[in-house]
């Protein structure tokens, strides 16, 4: 597949006037991550690209990638998009699904998805779609590509790609694979540190304490299933939810974990991770959200936490 996606990215990037570079809403380090080292993509081919960024709110660890590379990069909101985009090219990263994006990618000539999670009726319909879930991340997939592209890297860019692989791996603890480690070797000689990081995934203090109040509100199901419910009152980020669910894989005898919480956006959040035998990404889906074989999210709207574990239950019979 690699090989065939730069093939394609070689051509795409060559004949198109103007090239996007988008992410999912609610940018993590993966998405970030897998923007930036694109963009070098693009700009070894000796063209400009726009990335986009729509988030009002940033996660901390993007706020701080952001602040260490934005000059380095063109980032812009969706609304300062040009209307004409006759022979656009938009490069999606991190998301196959309509509607995790902040733009319509019907308005584009041409749209790349490149990402690491399944597919299902909310994906975008693209003939060039470059999906591998056996990946660990879609920055394991993006490292990779430079390496083929032979691009070069700056320290900082490799920092912020590497915790990129580091977040979706939980610290190379889910998902990691042979390949993962090349990857990361591959940054690490491009100048990353792991001291640096950690400094990039730093958490605030009060939110890590307010993430292990759920896991005293934790209910298990078939022996090796792990429900934890989000404090009544409190809010969450939809990272927290997923940082959550991978503690608890921590556990003796879990092998499956889901977190639901209240989002701050208003909404009921859930997020689930698994070691098992179980597919997230079929789980998801029935629950409107998406994912892939080992890890999914989903937001409920107009609901309650009590409604969503009760649907959540019924969809794990």
């Amino acid at each position: 597949m690699l090989k065939k996606l730069k093939s394609v990215l070689k051509t795409e990037i060559k004949h198109a006037d103007k090239v996007y570079i988008i992410g999912h809403n609610y940018s993590d380090l993966d998405a970030f991550g897998a923007a930036i080292a694109i963009s070098l993509i693009v700009s070894k081919l000796n063209k400009k690209s726009y990335i986009i960024l729509d988030d009002k709110v940033l996660e901390k660890s993007v706020n701080k990638a952001l602040s260490s590379v934005k000059n380095k990069f063109n980032f812009i909101k969706s609304n300062t998009i040009s209307c004409d985009l006759n022979n656009s090219l938009l490069i999606v990263v991190d998301t196959n699904k309509k509607y995790m994006l902040s733009v319509d990618t019907n308005k584009f000539s041409k749209v790349i998805v490149i990402d690491h999670h399944d597919t299902d009726k909310n994906s975008i319909a693209t003939e060039l779609s470059f999906i591998d879930t056996k990946k660990s991340s879609t920055c394991e997939i993006a490292t990779d590509l430079l390496n083929l592209f032979k691009v070069k890297i700056d320290k900082t860019t490799s920092n912020i790609i590497l915790a990129g692989i580091v977040l979706d791996t939980n610290n190379f603890i889910l998902r990691a694979t042979c390949d993962t480690f090349k990857s990361a070797t591959y940054l690490l000689l491009n100048g990353a540190s792991t001291t640096s990081v950690q400094y990039l995934l730093k958490q605030d203090i009060k939110k890590f304490i307010n993430r292990q109040k759920m896991l005293s509100n934790v209910s298990i199901v078939n022996n090796n299933i792990a429900i934890a419910k989000g404090v009544k009152g409190d809010s969450y980020r939809r990272e927290d939810l997923a940082k959550t669910a991978e503690t608890l894989l921590l556990f003796e005898k879990i092998d499956t974990s889901f977190v639901i919480g209240n989002l701050n956006s208003g909404e009921i959040g859930i997020s689930g991770r698994t070691l098992g035998k179980l597919n997230m990404g079929k789980i998801f889906q029935k629950l409107g959200g998406g994912g892939n074989s080992t890890e999914g999210a989903t937001i409920i709207k107009d609901s309650d936490i009590k409604s969503v574990y009760d649907m959540l239950i019924n969809t794990l019979k």
